[in-house]
């Protein structure tokens, strides 16, 4: 990875972990619609650590997460570590489609949009850490 951040697993490091990735966006040829895509899938992942990383919320001191970023002429990766619960977002359930409106509960769908929006995404767990490599595209592909 070219780049690397450290922050503590709460809600505001979401903000500061996209404050982190934009400049380095900014020097790639990033379609809006990708960028946004970008963003999104890296606040779903993080806030997925925040709220569900950790056994016991109340005793999350100490439970921490890193981000590295690596700008490709086509791509991103990005690689989440974090300390967390073992965690395999990538091969994990999916939720049940509903049949009706009336059926459908509110968010539950981060991972759908997350392997969606992916080019790639591979889990390890290693040593404690869950370990996860997100290949996203800077462009959409040609049609």
């Amino acid at each position: 990875m070219d780049a690397w951040i450290s922050l503590p697993a709460r809600l505001a490091s979401v903000e500061a972990a996209r404050q982190w990735l934009q400049p380095q966006l900014q020097t790639a040829d990033v379609a809006p619609g990708s960028l946004f895509r970008i963003e999104l899938v890296l606040e779903e992942l993080l806030m997925n650590v925040v709220r569900h990383g950790h056994p016991r919320p109340a005793a999350g001191d100490g439970f921490s997460l890193r981000l590295g970023a690596e700008l490709h002429s086509d791509h991103l990766l990005l690689c989440l570590e974090d300390d967390g619960v073992a965690f395999d977002p990538a091969t994990a359930p999916l939720p049940a489609t509903p049949a009706s409106l009336a059926e459908a509960r509110v968010g539950g769908l981060g991972l759908v949009l997350v392997r969606k929006s992916a080019r790639s995404l591979r889990h390890e767990r290693v040593d404690g850490l869950n370990r996860l490599w997100v290949e996203l595209p800077l462009r959409p592909p040609a049609a």
